[in-house]
């Protein structure tokens, strides 16, 4: 049984943990603000270096192991509306992010 953690069946048919949607959320926008970073580096093996890094960092950050984060990405992937409704979900967190950066920026 699954507390801590949504749960979801996979096609197998056993019920597996999946991250909440709203820190999925706060995790995916952080992953895609890390890629843009990453992207300004244009050594690819640097690059790869880099993102790795901040993607470990982030995982740290909100105490999530690499194993938790890719069983849940799985698990969204798995159910399309599911994933749709998360990415608009993570669209909107970058969003917000980034209008409070621009205020303090513009104090």
């Amino acid at each position: 049984m699954c507390l801590a953690t949504a749960c979801y069946q996979n096609p197998a048919g056993t019920d597996v943990a999946r991250i909440p949607m709203d820190k999925m959320a706060l995790v995916l926008c952080d992953m895609h603000v890390a890629e843009g970073a990453a992207a300004e580096i244009r050594d690819p093996d640097t690059k790869d270096t880099v993102a790795t890094g901040y993607y470990g960092q982030i995982l740290s950050a909100h105490q999530l192991s690499k194993a938790d984060f890719d069983q849940s990405m799985r698990a969204y992937m798995d159910d399309p509306k599911l994933l749709q409704t998360l990415y608009e979900q993570v669209i909107a967190v970058c969003q917000a992010q980034e209008a409070e950066a621009t205020k303090a920026a513009n104090e």
